[in-house]
């Protein structure tokens, strides 16, 4: 038997919240979870890439460019952690460049200059 409704407003508390929600006839939702899962994967390989820069040098180069190219495939669908991604993946592929071109002018132009320091 269908429950009676009782005429005072608290039925669409029970109703699911997709029932609750009104959209236009027109309006569709589509998840596409191959690209959603990819813009992901390529957040998180940029952060574990930038988090692993200190330790692990190459290990870092290797998350940064799968970090790129897994957001470079997922941002075809327009997802907001493929940009993030792709993002910290460039930043973990220049960071190790710029740090490597640091240390060794700052190891070159010691001894040179030295006494000035």
């Amino acid at each position: 038997m269908p429950a009676q409704n009782s005429g005072n407003g608290n039925d669409d508390k029970r109703k699911p919240i997709d029932e609750r929600i009104e959209r236009p006839a027109d309006q569709t939702i589509v998840m596409n979870s191959k690209n959603s899962t990819l813009g992901l994967f390529s957040l998180i390989m940029g952060i574990v890439s930038l988090l692993t820069l200190s330790c692990c040098g190459p290990l870092s180069i290797i998350l940064a460019i799968t970090a790129v190219i897994t957001g470079i495939i997922a941002r075809t669908e327009n997802q907001e952690y493929a940009t993030i991604g792709i993002i910290l993946g460039a930043l973990g592929l220049i960071l190790p460049v710029l740090l490597t071109l640091f240390i060794t002018g700052f190891a070159f132009f010691t001894p040179l200059f030295g006494r000035f320091f």
